[in-house]
């Protein structure tokens, strides 16, 4: 099995920590950004992304120099979602309006919801079984009552 360098190791660690980061910074932050606020949401992102990239293109190179079932080939795919968030942070610098106020991660989330709620449905009363249980869930949001 192959060994990651040391530097590897760390880089997988920070890149790990500066989302999670990045996501609280996001929901600590409102919704108008000052300049300041704006570049420092724009800065912490685009290091996880060029950490990313790097640890993708290292792990790239060294599959190629030894073929398939190199420990750390599959570990760092690049992602559609990258793209999306490389566009988001530029958004929220230009713009100063907090992301997570007006992502497209919310729709996604609304979708992931719905399909949960689907695949508990019968698929001949799908339609109106989960409107029903989405406007309950709603009902029971805005009432605040925890499940």
């Amino acid at each position: 099995v192959q060994q990651l360098s040391a530097a590897a190791v760390q880089l997988a660690d920070r890149c790990g920590g500066v989302l999670p980061a990045n996501s609280t910074l996001r929901k600590e932050l409102p919704v108008l950004l000052s300049d300041d606020q704006a570049n420092e949401l724009y800065k912490e992102g685009m290091q996880h992304l060029e950490i990313y990239g790097y640890l993708n293109s290292l792990s790239a190179a060294q599959a190629g120099v030894r073929g398939h079932g190199v420990l750390n080939r599959a570990l760092w795919l690049l992602l559609p979602k990258h793209h999306h968030f490389m566009h988001m942070l530029e958004d929220a610098r230009t713009s100063k309006i907090n992301p997570s106020w007006c992502t497209l991660l919310c729709a996604e989330s609304y979708i992931g919801q719905m399909g949960r709620l689907a695949r508990t449905c019968h698929r001949a009363s799908l339609h109106l079984r989960s409107l029903q249980r989405y406007k309950l869930l709603l009902a029971l949001h805005f009432a605040k009552v925890e499940l």
